[in-house]
């Protein structure tokens, strides 16, 4: 296999790779420069937690913001995986997380609920991205077929 063809398959996997998360706060995102102080400002003050999705050249984009408990951004979080799952063909899901297992428990048994065949595994959030996201992150990567 020559290089080219790995970089071709390299990029066609990136391309059919997501990843959705959201973070406790926004303070290790500010201090890593993917938001801006006025972003992280008006969120600790309005209670905003964002839906952040991981863009192809890994950029940060937001999918929706919900205000008050985090209780209302790990629904959103699962009305967006349902909304995929409906569309996508999916095989395999991981829940990605740190110290969240009554979220990660919340949004398996939902998700297994729903009779799809996709295998749902478990991981918790190495501290590379524990260190970008800030404590109590709680994602979902996904590949599409």
């Amino acid at each position: 296999m020559s290089f080219k063809d790995l970089g071709d398959r390299v990029r066609s996997l990136i391309k059919k790779t997501h990843g959705i998360f959201i973070p406790d706060i926004l303070d290790y995102l500010y201090r890593g420069g993917r938001c801006s102080a006025i972003e992280l400002f008006f969120s600790s003050i309005l209670k905003i937690r964002p839906l952040l999705k991981i863009l192809p050249d890994g950029t940060l984009g937001v999918i929706q913001k919900f205000r008050g408990a985090r209780s209302h951004a790990v629904s959103g979080l699962l009305r967006y995986i349902i909304n995929q799952l409906n569309s996508y063909q999916i095989t395999q899901m991981f829940i990605m997380h740190l110290n969240c297992e009554d979220e990660v428990t919340y949004l398996m048994n939902e998700v297994k609920a729903l009779g799809h065949t996709v295998d749902v595994r478990t991981a918790q959030v190495g501290c590379v991205l524990a260190r970008h996201s800030g404590p109590r992150p709680l994602g979902i990567a996904y590949c599409v077929k």
